[in-house]
């Protein structure tokens, strides 16, 4: 467990990283910003501090869109859309929430997604 206490410079740029965007980067994004001023970064360290942040809860995956896992950094409760034309993670901010329901234990989270074809995109073939 001391590797999820103990913080690092590699972990705070990719935590900053995610935080400073909207785009819902993947850990190869993340590595592209990263490796122009730490060039001894790996995309295996990216990945590792992505679970070490995950488990943290200081990001969360958003899931996988296009075969790869995107991360956000926003922990308000929002919804996502995924275009699956160009990929795009969309923030939804303004979608109604499921409320919790009586199980028979705790609600951890709910992750509410939503899969169509972005407006851009819809413009785009037409």
């Amino acid at each position: 467990m001391e590797t999820l206490r103990r913080n690092s410079k590699k972990r705070s740029a990719i935590l900053e990283c995610i935080q400073s965007t909207t785009c819902h980067p993947t850990a190869e994004w993340i590595f592209q910003q990263l490796k122009p001023t730490i060039p001894d970064l790996s995309l295996g360290t990216v990945y590792r501090n992505l679970n070490v942040l995950r488990q943290q809860g200081d990001i969360i995956s958003v899931g996988v869109n296009g075969g790869m896992e995107h991360f956000d950094g926003d922990l308000h409760p929002h919804a996502h859309f995924f275009c699956k034309m160009c990929g795009k993670v969309i923030d939804v901010m303004d979608a109604p929430l499921p409320k919790p329901v009586e199980l028979e234990g705790t609600v951890d989270g709910v992750a509410l997604t939503y899969h169509g074809v972005c407006r851009p995109c819809l413009e785009q073939e037409n």
